[in-house]
């Protein structure tokens, strides 16, 4: 992908400036095809751009505390800088996503992380974003594309879908303030005795 070049560079400048590789681990309870998938690319793309890989698969048998005792030992680990509990586990989400460590949560979607992410929408985001509507925009984003940032998302998921809905709103509110501050400027360059773009009224 287009994107690895830049990702391994960054790696690569973590582990020589700051002695820190990151390292990935992912969760999956039972055989979801799908998940499955989706887990095998993770951690193909880690080996790709030199991040730490670390993978626990649990059985459809696992109980509720099995999985909680998997994200507290992710939580400790001294190698993981991150991980993803791969939905859906067919337990108790609310309890395993709040039992992760926020610091440690790749897709944002601990309660602390989506509060701040609504709480900050007009401000400055920086707590963990979820990682796919996230994604989704930055490579509409790249001027290679040539596509317009309308933060398109399959609807799949309702939970991502309103993630994917609060972000696009902080896009369309940025986008509207710089509109707004462009047509300021052409209409006072109209006004007589204006000397020159972004005079203040009343200057």
């Amino acid at each position: 992908p287009i994107f690895f070049a830049d990702l391994k560079e960054r790696v690569a400048r973590l582990k020589a400036e700051h002695g820190i590789t990151p390292g990935l681990a992912t969760v999956l309870v039972g055989e979801d095809p799908a998940s499955q998938n989706y887990v095998r690319m993770k951690h193909k793309d880690c080996a790709e751009i030199g991040l730490t890989s670390i993978r626990r698969d649990l059985p459809a048998s696992s109980s509720l505390e099995d999985v909680l005792a998997v994200v507290r030992e992710l939580n400790d680990h001294p190698a993981c800088t991150g991980f993803i509990v791969q939905q859906p586990t067919g337990l108790d989400e609310f309890a395993i996503l709040s039992a992760v460590d926020p610091d440690k949560d790749v897709d944002g979607l601990h309660p602390v992380n989506l509060g701040k992410l609504v709480l900050n929408v007009n401000d400055e985001i920086i707590s963990p974003l979820p990682c796919t509507p996230r994604a989704v925009i930055e490579l509409l984003e790249l001027p290679e594309n040539g596509v317009e940032p309308v933060g398109r998302i399959a609807g799949h998921f309702p939970r991502l879908q309103k993630i994917r809905d609060i972000l696009d709103r902080n896009m369309r509110m940025t986008t509207a303030a710089a509109q707004a501050v462009d047509k300021f400027v052409a209409h006072d360059r109209r006004q007589p005795g204006a000397e020159g773009p972004g005079r203040v009224p009343g200057g």
